[in-house]
């Protein structure tokens, strides 16, 4: 699996997706392509993402920190 742009666009405030990857090297491709999406296509409802990997699993999650300036009700 890759991880692309509308991934992590995907993910609403405050909610975590998991992704399984296939290797180490793809863990840091996806953490890349978060930085890139935090940036390229700003989320006024998203003050930041969190990224937290598991070597052993090649595993990622991406956590979609919610801005504290926007009503998310």
């Amino acid at each position: 699996m890759k991880v692309t742009a509308e991934d992590i666009k995907a993910i609403p405030p405050g909610e975590y997706r998991v992704f399984q990857l296939e290797s180490p090297k793809a863990l840091n491709s996806a953490q890349v392509m978060v930085t890139y999406v935090r940036y390229t296509y700003p989320n006024p409802a998203i003050e930041a993402y969190k990224c937290k990997k598991d070597w052993a699993k090649n595993e990622i999650t991406v956590t979609a920190i919610p801005s504290k300036t926007v009503n998310h009700n």
